[in-house]
């Protein structure tokens, strides 16, 4: 008896959750006083262990941390590696822990982690850490600091790598100026970040309890604590998805980590739903697959469409919402005609009627939007000559038409482009062939069944630069805010990806990262700190010649040139 008890102590050990790792890290600023308390509310729900630079020292007292949190400085980083093989501590460190809390965040090593230095220990771990695991920074600084202009450029730059805020409070400052810029308590600080990690956790029990279903599907608690989406452009290279975002008409690009990435998404589309980002395979391209992911959660699955049957493609998603859960849906079809469903969540394949005049292989090669769950595209009456919007609901898996468009003049010398506006209604770009005027239409109410769609003219573009949108190679994504229409799509002249935005009589072109910078990309191989992946440098054999193609060096300058040859 006392062994059998025995053992299922032991099981009870061995399968207990271990408690949340947490890296707590200071920065020079005086809030570092309170960085013992910190400690002390951490280390009584969570393992912690604790990281300061070296102004840091100059007011925190390290006999006020707990003595179970080891305290790492940067002497630590040198004295604890001296040869290849050796672990590399900023490194272990990233890998140990789970979250990240910078508090205090000084005004100087905000600028740092915004500008991608990493010259101490504290900002060596950030410039390694892996963002599929939260961070979270408490600024403090004098007030005219905090509401200098520079700040806000490097919170923005924090923001795109999904770094959260914690942000300062209104005190009398240590300096003696009374403002915003004081670091939040640390029992705010804890709580804030426990409160996200347990709400992290909610996901596990989607599919097991009611409870926690309905509370994830409760919108006000998703805004506060699981979404963190907003309005950008998505794009596409060879092997990687980036999110691009314009703020005061600047550009920022970052990528999307996601678990698809070392796929090869160069002929791919992407469309968004219910904050899903969904990317599918053109019908000619070899790939019979697809790949849903959520960059909030950076959660993916990949989906093999040739393991269900036949080779089918996809055209997009959606979802069912008359059961207590919504349950997400692909819309496929195998040529000629046939016409499929495919539950996500349960894997089930189900044939559905495709009336003749849908023309299956015409809807793939138009781009659709999700409003609500189902799926809308601009389609064209064979008999009456007019465009008109197609839908497909998903809850009844009808295909149906939805209302005409806006059109009067001869819109075959038009290029048609619809989205979603105000997250309720629609938009549409209409622009001339000949004359490449702009026009935008939206419906007046909110798409309701129930309702007859009213369009109206929102607004009408005639300035001379304005890009020629037909036939574009990349697509064109676009959105419309505050009077002003931005655009995505490649140039006129080489179909580099720009961004346009355009306003009144005004038309803005930006082209993104291109002819710039010369990246010589870096190796697969094991690395200094025993990792296996990329990150290693280009062979200095293959930076030179990668270098003296694009100098293009002949000739005389050649002699000189093989002086720096390795």
């Amino acid at each position: 008896m006392e062994n059998g008890k025995r053992d299922r102590d032991d099981m009870e050990v061995q399968t207990a959750p271990r408690k949340p790792r947490v890296l707590l890290a200071a920065s020079g600023s005086v809030a570092a006083i309170k960085f013992g308390n910190l400690c002390h509310c951490f280390a009584e729900w969570a393992e912690v262990r604790a990281v300061v630079s070296k102004s840091s020292l100059h007011f925190l007292d390290r006999l006020s941390l707990p003595r179970e949190v080891t305290l790492y400085t940067d002497e630590d980083e040198w004295s604890s590696w001296n040869r290849i093989g050796d672990p590399v501590l900023h490194i272990e460190l990233r890998r140990w822990a789970d979250v990240m809390v910078i508090a205090p965040l000084s005004a100087n090593t905000l600028a740092k982690i915004a500008g991608g230095l990493c010259d101490n220990l504290l900002t060596c771990i950030v410039r390694a850490w892996d963002y599929s695991k939260p961070v979270f920074v408490a600024p403090a600084m004098n007030t005219l600091m905090w509401n200098n202009p520079f700040t806000e450029r490097h919170l923005c730059s924090l923001d795109e790598l999904g770094v959260t805020l914690i942000p300062p409070i209104k005190k009398r400052l240590a300096c003696g100026d009374y403002g915003n810029g004081a670091m939040a308590e640390p029992s705010l600080i804890y709580s804030t970040v426990r409160l996200f990690w347990e709400s992290q956790s909610l996901v596990r029990f989607r599919a097991v309890s009611k409870r926690w279903n309905s509370l994830l599907n409760n919108k006000s608690f998703i805004n506060k604590h699981l979404s963190l989406s907003r309005p950008h452009f998505i794009l596409l290279t060879k092997s990687k998805i980036y999110s691009i975002d314009i703020i005061d008409q600047r550009v920022t690009l970052r990528e999307l980590h996601s678990s698809c990435r070392d796929s090869n998404l160069q002929y791919s589309r992407i469309t968004t739903c219910d904050e899903l980002l969904f990317c599918k395979y053109p019908p000619f391209h070899s790939k019979m697959e697809t790949a849903l992911w959520s960059p909030c959660l950076r959660q993916a699955n990949l989906i093999k469409l040739y393991s269900v049957g036949k080779e089918f493609n996809a055209f997009g998603l959606g979802y069912d919402n008359s059961g207590p859960q919504k349950v997400h849906k692909l819309l496929l079809y195998h040529p000629p005609q046939v016409a499929a469903i495919y539950e996500c969540a349960s894997h089930v394949l189900r044939y559905i009627n495709a009336p003749y005049e849908v023309r299956m292989p015409e809807i793939d090669r138009r781009s659709h939007v999700s409003l609500y769950g189902n799926l809308y595209w601009i389609d064209y009456n064979l008999q009456t000559g007019e465009y008109f919007i197609q839908s497909f609901e998903f809850t009844r898996e009808i295909f149906k038409p939805f209302c005409l468009l806006p059109l009067q003049d001869n819109h075959c010398l038009n290029e048609l482009r619809l989205a979603v506006w105000k997250g309720d209604r629609f938009s549409l770009l209409k622009q001339k062939f000949l004359r490449r005027k702009i026009e935008i239409w939206v419906t007046k109410n909110k798409i309701d069944d129930k309702e007859e769609v009213v369009w109206i003219n929102f607004m009408t573009l005639t300035t001379t630069n304005l890009p020629n949108l037909f036939h574009k190679k990349c697509g064109v994504s676009y959105f419309i805010y505050d009077k002003t229409l931005f655009m995505c799509c490649g140039d006129d002249e080489a179909s580099h990806p720009c961004i346009y935005i355009v306003k009144g009589d005004v038309c803005n072109k930006i082209q993104i990262g291109y002819g710039q910078i010369t990246l010589i990309p870096h190796i697969k191989k094991r690395l200094a700190c025993g990792d296996y992946g990329n990150g290693a440098m280009a062979e200095p054999s293959l930076i030179y010649s990668t270098v003296k193609t694009l100098l293009g060096v002949g000739g005389a300058s050649a002699k000189c040139w093989n002086k720096f040859k390795p």
